[in-house]
Protein backbone atom coordinates (compact mmCIF):
# COMPACT_ATOMS: atom_id res chain seq x y z
CA UNK A 1 0.00 0.00 0.00
CA UNK A 2 1.16 3.43 -0.72
CA UNK A 3 1.21 6.27 1.34
CA UNK A 4 -1.36 8.33 -1.21
CA UNK A 5 -3.74 5.24 -0.82
CA UNK A 6 -3.00 4.86 3.02
CA UNK A 7 -4.04 8.62 3.31
CA UNK A 8 -7.39 7.76 1.35
CA UNK A 9 -8.64 4.77 3.62
CA UNK A 10 -7.28 6.94 7.17
CA UNK A 11 -9.30 9.95 5.57
CA UNK A 12 -12.14 7.66 5.40
CA UNK A 13 -12.20 6.06 8.31
CA UNK A 14 -11.71 9.10 10.54
CA UNK A 15 -14.78 10.53 8.46
CA UNK A 16 -16.70 7.44 9.46
CA UNK A 17 -15.74 7.60 12.76
CA UNK A 18 -16.84 11.22 13.25
CA UNK A 19 -19.83 10.48 11.27
CA UNK A 20 -20.51 7.39 13.62
CA UNK A 21 -19.59 9.27 16.66
CA UNK A 22 -21.40 12.34 16.09
CA UNK A 23 -24.38 10.29 15.55
CA UNK A 24 -24.36 8.49 18.42
CA UNK A 25 -23.74 11.85 20.57
CA UNK A 26 -26.98 13.20 19.11
CA UNK A 27 -28.57 10.20 20.02
CA UNK A 28 -27.89 10.62 23.61
CA UNK A 29 -28.48 14.27 23.37
CA UNK A 30 -32.07 13.41 22.18
CA UNK A 31 -32.68 10.82 24.75
CA UNK A 32 -31.37 13.08 27.48
CA UNK A 33 -34.22 15.65 26.46
CA UNK A 34 -36.98 13.36 27.05
CA UNK A 35 -36.50 12.21 30.42
CA UNK A 36 -39.18 12.94 32.61
CA UNK A 37 -39.99 13.12 36.39
CA UNK A 38 -42.21 10.49 37.52
CA UNK A 39 -43.28 10.42 41.43
CA UNK A 40 -43.99 6.81 41.18
CA UNK A 41 -47.62 7.25 40.98
CA UNK A 42 -50.93 5.32 39.72
CA UNK A 43 -52.37 8.40 36.95
CA UNK A 44 -55.22 7.67 34.72
CA UNK A 45 -52.99 6.53 31.73
CA UNK A 46 -51.65 4.04 33.95
CA UNK A 47 -53.27 -0.03 34.03
CA UNK A 48 -55.08 0.23 37.54
CA UNK A 49 -53.56 -3.12 38.33
CA UNK A 50 -50.46 -1.64 38.60
CA UNK A 51 -48.84 -1.99 41.38
CA UNK A 52 -47.92 1.47 42.27
CA UNK A 53 -49.09 3.82 44.80
CA UNK A 54 -52.01 6.49 44.07
CA UNK A 55 -51.29 10.10 44.91
CA UNK A 56 -50.37 10.45 48.52
CA UNK A 57 -53.62 13.15 50.02
CA UNK A 58 -50.74 14.88 52.09
CA UNK A 59 -49.73 18.17 50.25
CA UNK A 60 -46.03 17.80 51.79
CA UNK A 61 -45.64 14.17 50.85
CA UNK A 62 -46.71 14.93 47.13
CA UNK A 63 -44.56 17.93 47.20
CA UNK A 64 -41.61 15.65 48.87
CA UNK A 65 -42.28 12.78 45.93
CA UNK A 66 -42.39 15.21 43.33
CA UNK A 67 -38.84 16.92 44.56
CA UNK A 68 -37.57 13.42 44.54
CA UNK A 69 -38.75 13.04 40.79
CA UNK A 70 -37.55 16.11 39.70
CA UNK A 71 -34.13 15.47 41.42
CA UNK A 72 -33.81 11.99 39.74
CA UNK A 73 -34.93 13.12 36.28
CA UNK A 74 -31.90 15.74 36.09
CA UNK A 75 -29.36 13.36 37.50
CA UNK A 76 -30.78 10.86 34.53
CA UNK A 77 -30.56 13.68 31.86
CA UNK A 78 -27.27 15.08 33.20
CA UNK A 79 -25.38 11.58 32.88
CA UNK A 80 -27.19 11.66 29.40
CA UNK A 81 -25.96 15.02 28.54
CA UNK A 82 -22.25 14.28 30.26
CA UNK A 83 -21.89 11.17 27.85
CA UNK A 84 -23.16 13.01 24.98
CA UNK A 85 -20.74 15.67 25.48
CA UNK A 86 -17.99 13.28 25.25
CA UNK A 87 -19.27 11.32 22.58
CA UNK A 88 -19.57 14.87 20.99
CA UNK A 89 -15.75 15.87 21.48
CA UNK A 90 -14.68 12.43 19.86
CA UNK A 91 -17.01 13.19 17.22
CA UNK A 92 -14.89 16.53 16.56
CA UNK A 93 -11.76 14.83 17.33
CA UNK A 94 -12.24 12.35 14.50
CA UNK A 95 -13.95 15.22 12.05
CA UNK A 96 -10.38 17.22 12.47
CA UNK A 97 -8.81 14.34 11.80
CA UNK A 98 -10.17 13.51 8.68
CA UNK A 99 -9.73 17.27 7.80
CA UNK A 100 -6.25 17.52 8.86
CA UNK A 101 -5.43 14.10 6.96
CA UNK A 102 -7.10 15.68 3.50
CA UNK A 103 -4.67 18.73 4.20
CA UNK A 104 -1.67 16.24 4.18
CA UNK A 105 -2.73 14.34 1.32
CA UNK A 106 -3.23 17.60 -0.16
CA UNK A 107 0.34 19.21 0.01
CA UNK A 108 1.86 16.22 -0.84
CA UNK A 109 0.24 15.64 -3.84
CA UNK A 110 1.80 18.76 -5.24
Amino acid sequence: MNAASFLTTSIVIAALAALFTGLRAALLWKNASKVTPDPGWRTPETNPSENRPIEPGEPLQAHMDWIAALIEASNKSGDLNRKAAIWTAWAVGWSTASALLGIIQTLLAH
